[in-house]
């Protein structure tokens, strides 16, 4: 009997996550929608992240092991490795609501048009305690609205993708350390295929001291930057220099603070949108 192909590939990496992972990939096993491969990268973990995933026996789980290379790169060597048509993400201390891939793939086959799918989210502390919740775009007019105010219109763990558009704009672009789910959805927007999200929570983020915005907000800047002039470059100079301006200030602020109050800074951030 041949092997079912998976409608969806969620794809996981992670680099010394031990704290974390175990109830991030729970989030995806407990699932009401159960057509789908997990491929689970470990990027050069140096922790016991690996022990803890091969504690878990579970066909749909595909583990793949190799030196850091980090996020972006990972992420596309995930998706080459995957099969399913549909790819969602899964970050790998964050947390997935049972139903998030069965209210995903449902949109997605009621839509032939979107390419990208989004969903409202909650963000937790440390201890997974509510500090706020974020409501996404329901459409690609929308998005393009926070992507020119360099706001990354949805939360990147939340994401699925249909796998022809994720694979026509090339994947995720290695030269981005961090931002690079901001760079991945501005491509996508130059697609002639509409966004859309699920308008309920079905993620929670988590928000720590060790998250990567808090740790390389300066290099968000950076990255910003370069989002801002590809933007610019393919919708005639939609980001003003009093908008990149204020984008970097705000970024100095919540970087610095970051350190100090992470929960309180974030939850101050994500109020209202995602940024």
């Amino acid at each position: 009997m041949s092997e079912t192909r998976p409608l969806v590939s969620v794809l996981l990496s992670v680099y010394n996550g031990e704290k974390y992972i175990k109830e991030a990939i729970e989030s995806i096993l407990m699932q009401t929608y159960t057509n789908f491969e997990f491929v689970i990268i470990n990027d050069g973990s140096t922790d016991s992240t690996l022990e803890i995933i091969k504690k878990f026996h579970d066909p749909r789980i595909k583990i793949h092991t190799h030196a850091n290379i980090g996020l972006a790169r990972s992420l596309n060597i995930a998706a080459k490795r995957s099969k399913g048509e549909f790819l969602a993400r899964q970050d790998a201390d964050d947390i997935s609501i049972p139903n998030r891939l069965e209210k995903q793939v449902n949109l997605f086959l009621k839509k032939p048009e979107v390419v990208l799918v989004g969903a409202d989210t909650i963000m937790i502390d440390r201890m997974g305690k509510p500090l706020g919740k974020t409501s996404v775009p329901l459409t690609k007019k929308n998005a393009l609205d926070r992507i020119f105010a360099l706001t990354s219109p949805y939360v990147h763990g939340s994401l699925m993708f249909r796998r022809s558009a994720f694979e026509s704009i090339g994947g995720y672009s290695e030269r981005f350390i961090t931002s690079q789910d901001f760079d991945l959805i501005i491509r996508m927007s130059l697609l002639a295929n509409e966004f859309s999200a699920v308008p309920e929570i079905l993620y929670k983020l988590r928000i720590h001291s060790k998250s990567i915005t808090s740790k390389k907000w300066m290099l968000q800047i950076k990255n910003g930057m370069k989002c801002a002039k590809y933007i610019n470059s393919h919708y005639s100079n939609a980001i003003s220099l009093k908008s990149l301006l204020l984008f970097i200030l705000k970024k100095s602020i919540i970087g610095c603070s970051s350190v100090i109050f992470p929960e309180l800074v974030y939850w101050y951030k994500n109020r209202k949108s995602v940024v």
